[in-house]
């Protein structure tokens, strides 16, 4: 193993890119983004691992990999807030598993079972950047029509104080109280409220709970190379 050291918010892998090592996090975390580099959808705690899943099946990575933490654009980050990986070269990666072909075969179903764990994640950020896209067209509906309503009741108003009779201006009224009908309570939604549902959301999908299979020691993956029954593996950390 080797060690690599990051300054928070700087990329380790980008959409795309073959990988040529696996990484183990020994300090920090990491945050999984989408093909963008834009959305996160997971963040990988101390002590957990990634890249062994395209390094068995040479894939080259379909997300965006950052070091977690606020990016420092001064390059005053403080030691103790950079990320340390411990990192496993693909030659040695693939040398352990021709020593030890049993371990393989439980290793890539471990793999196969935390790439279920990401889709599910990418997922639920599908599903996250749907809603939110819904509802920012629903409030800018909301902003058309008030600003429709506006302009009509400035009308109304002008032309009341230039004298012109309410019978003349009927058919304005009545515009402008079809238009007060379409603002549903659908549509009547604080943008602040809106927005701190949806960032809300996305930290719950981000969030990891025991057992989620993301999370381990890491020394977990590298003790399962020798030869013994895959049955006897305990599959609550994978």
């Amino acid at each position: 193993m080797y060690c690599r050291i990051y300054e928070p918010g700087k990329t380790i892998i980008s959409h795309g890119q073959k990988l040529t090592e696996m990484y183990f996090i020994s300090k920090g975390s990491a945050i999984f983004y989408d093909q963008k580099g834009v959305t996160p959808f997971i963040q990988l705690p101390q002590y957990s691992f990634f890249g062994e899943y395209q390094l068995m099946f040479d894939l080259r990575s379909t997300f965006v990999v950052k070091v977690g933490g606020k990016e420092d654009f001064l390059k005053q980050t403080a030691k103790q807030d950079r990320t340390t990986f411990l990192c496993v070269s693909q030659e040695v990666f693939e040398n352990l598993f021709d020593q030890f072909p049993k371990s393989k075969i439980v290793i890539q179903k471990r793999a196969l079972e935390r790439r279920r764990v990401f889709m599910d994640h990418l997922e639920l950020l599908e599903k996250f950047l749907d809603k939110k896209a819904e509802k920012m067209a629903r409030m800018k509906e909301k902003r058309l029509l008030e600003e429709k309503i506006n302009k009509l009741k400035r009308e109304i108003v002008a032309k009341r104080q230039s004298g012109v009779r309410e019978n003349d201006i009927a058919d304005l009224v009545s515009a402008l109280q079809d238009l007060e009908e379409e603002i549903s309570p659908t549509l009547i939604e604080d943008p602040e409220n809106a927005k701190y549902d949806l960032q809300k959301e996305l930290e719950d999908s981000m969030s990891l709970s025991e057992g989620s299979g993301m999370d381990g020691d890491t020394n977990d993956l590298t003790s399962h190379f020798d030869d013994f029954d895959s049955k006897s593996m305990d599959i609550k950390n994978f």
